[in-house]
């Protein structure tokens, strides 16, 4: 009997485990109320990191239970063993399409995921006209498990994948903002090259990009970045022709004095560049991305930066840079993925961090690889208007006690100076 004020908290307490043969005893009980306890306490010991896959063949029996509720637990087991016990769940592959019907919708969701967690090649087209009948029902919550179950049965027959790109055509018209992430994702994992499914949705994947959940937007990014790479012009000319050649006033296309120079110049080259004009579908992604600049998700703000170092006019593209700094002050493992993406932008666009050189100045509770880091960007960053202020800073590096850390000191002490001969 429940404690009272309680609900099931008390199946989480640290009280000694029950024994196999209470649990075996409930789940063969003839009662639901005797099934449900007994799931209850067995989904208690699988939180607690209990091994109870033995019991696998005792809870898969109970799939065929008209209880709700009992059947949800079964299917929570059933979800974390299928894919190390094959040969037994297949035994109720027939059960888990008949619930494919059921009219609870997490009931449905959950007999196709324990199917496509069922890594046999024999039941793919099973599974592949469970993913045909999921990705239109009238569920969202049914069609976006369909989403993540695609890619399993693309592992599992690649020889399919025709008909499961059918289906994420499917899911990429859906207009819910559950599904469309997963479909995405589904996409990306599947059929990536066939961008020409993107087209008629690019402008919905754009509007609905802020109000999608955080895992669902990376992939989103992820792809509008590639969609604007290869079918939208660069918004800065020297990413496409490099240096833009200007006409010689003094002479023309078929001059004799053509023949007299082979040689260009310097000076027929100009590096100053008109940005290109925006494409209003190219504007609509920056736009939409730009207020996940101040995602609490480290990664949707990677993707973001990503995107506009990409894709953004340069002088677009500066706002980033205030966004990733922030990034530096998190956790040490984000903190080092975050320094390496700076890494590599200002190699490029040392300009977006230029304003924020003081974030980068080492600490002494900085590790080593942290330390390389930061060197390689005060480096990359430097210009005649702050080497006086990098140079004094590495001044002070080289008085430290680590060897190793003085050596690598001196290395961008030398790479300043091949930047910049003039400075003394």
């Amino acid at each position: 009997m429940e404690k009272i004020g309680m609900g099931n908290a008390h199946y989480f307490k640290d009280a000694p485990n029950p024994k196999h043969e209470e649990i075996i005893k409930l789940l063969n009980a003839n009662g639901n109320r005797e099934k449900l306890e007994g799931m209850k306490r067995l989904i208690a010991m699988i939180s607690k990191g209990r091994d109870v896959s033995e019991l696998f063949p005792q809870v898969v029996k109970n799939v065929i239970c008209t209880n709700n509720q009992v059947k949800k637990l079964v299917y929570m087991y059933l979800i974390q063993y299928a894919e190390f016990q094959q040969d037994a769940a297949l035994l109720s592959i027939n059960t888990f399409q008949k619930d494919l019907d059921n009219p609870n919708q997490v009931i449905r969701a959950q007999a196709l995921r324990v199917m496509s967690s069922i890594r046999v090649k024999m039941i793919a087209q099973v599974l592949q006209l469970a993913v045909k009948k999921c990705v239109t029902d009238s569920s969202a919550y049914v069609r976006k498990t369909a989403a993540h179950a695609i890619p399993k049965v693309y592992t599992m027959d690649p020889e399919r994948k025709e008909e499961l790109v059918d289906c994420i055509e499917t899911l990429l018209g859906d207009n819910t903002t559950l599904v469309l992430g997963s479909a995405i994702w589904a996409f990306t994992e599947v059929c990536p090259e066939r961008i020409d499914l993107i087209h008629g949705h690019y402008r919905k994947i754009c509007n609905m990009l802020a109000d999608t959940d955080e895992w669902g937007q990376i992939y989103m990014l992820n792809l509008l970045t590639r969609y604007i790479r290869t079918q939208f012009i660069s918004p800065n000319p020297e990413e496409n022709d490099g240096a833009v050649k200007k006409k010689k006033k003094s002479t023309s296309f078929y001059s004799d004095e053509d023949s007299e120079e082979e040689e260009e110049d310097e000076e027929d080259y100009d590096y100053n560049y008109e940005p290109n004009e925006v494409d209003s579908d190219h504007r609509l992604a920056l736009k939409a991305a730009s207020p996940l600049l101040q995602s609490r998700n480290s990664g949707v703000v990677l993707a973001v930066a990503m995107l506009f170092f990409y894709c953004a006019p340069n002088a677009e593209a500066l706002k980033v840079g205030k966004s990733l700094v922030r990034l530096i002050r998190s956790q040490k493992e984000i903190e080092y993925i975050v320094l390496q993406n700076i890494a590599s932008i200002a190699i490029k666009r040392p300009s977006i961090f230029s304003p924020y050189l003081v974030e980068f100045f080492i600490q002494e509770r900085d590790p080593v690889y942290v330390r390389n880091l930061k060197l390689q960007i005060l480096t990359a960053c430097v210009s005649e208007s702050n080497i006086s202020r990098i140079l004094r800073e590495f001044n002070y590096y080289v008085h430290t006690e680590s060897s190793g850390f003085v050596t690598q000191v001196i290395q961008a002490i030398g790479r300043c100076a091949s930047e910049l001969p003039e400075v003394q």
